[in-house]
């Protein structure tokens, strides 16, 4: 089953695209002003920060306006670009929590030595208890031993929508049980007319 979660678009705009573009005129401005006055060493600081900001808009694409999950892959898309990770090929992934700030920020590293970082604003998303969910499943998948997982056998156990997995005390997934088959009825005896006809 795949699912798609959307970023509010009119938030994306002027949370982290306008945000991008007053970055790369702040960076602008900060390269022509420190040509012109290399002595100051405030705009190295309007540079690099500028600079920082930036890139992890346009160029490491870390803040995605939509995530997509299905049982092989997860996809972090935005304006300029995506980034597919098969979940069999996932090394890592690790998500740190920013509870006040209602946001994610997810580490992946894939075995073909692809790297992403992405800060998931959960709160302005569709479903963004699913999304959580989804991304914790995801993480347990890849590193069951995590240390908050530990006391926690619920959390990521299974995705959202999917019937509840069975988990023993460490949290690992249980086997199905096993089908109890009923025996069969015995046969029922002739009736006085079959055993007369006989």
């Amino acid at each position: 089953m795949k699912k798609r979660y959307v970023y509010q678009p009119k938030r994306y705009f002027t949370q982290i695209k306008l945000v991008g573009y007053v970055m790369v005129v702040c960076l602008l401005v900060g390269l022509v002003n420190f040509i012109l006055s290399p002595g100051l060493n405030f705009w190295i600081l309007v540079i690099a920060a500028a600079a920082y900001g930036s890139a992890n808009t346009f160029l490491f694409k870390s803040n995605p306006n939509e995530v997509w999950v299905d049982d092989e892959s997860v996809t972090f898309s935005c304006p300029w670009g995506k980034a597919v990770y098969r979940l069999d090929q996932l090394e890592d992934f690790n998500i740190r929590e920013f509870t006040p700030n209602y946001q994610l920020f997810i580490r992946c590293r894939s075995k073909d030595g692809r790297r992403g970082r992405y800060w998931v604003n959960y709160y302005f998303f569709n479903d963004d208890k699913d999304l959580i969910q989804e991304m914790h499943h995801i993480e347990r998948m890849i590193r069951p031993q995590a240390l908050k997982f530990r006391g926690r056998p619920d959390m990521g156990a299974q995705r959202p929508g999917y019937s509840p997995a069975a988990v023993d005390d460490q949290g690992n997934p249980l086997p199905p049980p096993q089908e109890e088959t009923a025996p069969a009825a015995p046969a029922a005896p002739p009736s006085p007319l079959e055993a007369e006809g006989k």
